[in-house]
């Protein structure tokens, strides 16, 4: 979903195997239904650091950062939380 200002990237946290595909519509195995217990966009933006100190101002803080994902801060509160990424460098397609 583009709106404009970030891309929202949504990841699919259960494997595909325990999916079904019903009717056109896709539904999860009532067994793992528990697995999922939240989901959390990620925007991508140019400089993280600089998206954080707006939001932290909003009254939002950081809820992760770390060596693993360098380039991702997630930032929330007790309602809502999404991360924050380093936009990839644009794919330069070469002319044939």
């Amino acid at each position: 979903m583009q709106d404009g200002w970030h891309t929202v990237q949504f990841c699919r946290v259960w494997p595909i195997g325990n999916c079904r595909r019903l009717h056109g519509s896709v539904r999860h195995n009532r067994e793992h239904r528990d697995l999922i217990t939240k989901v959390v966009p990620i925007l991508h933006v140019e400089d993280p650091d600089a998206e954080r100190r707006f939001y932290e101002q909003l009254g939002l803080r950081t809820t992760y950062e770390g060596p693993e994902y360098p380039g991702f801060i997630a930032v929330g509160n007790d309602a809502v939380e999404f991360g924050l990424s380093r936009r990839p460098a644009p794919i330069q397609r070469r002319l044939a």
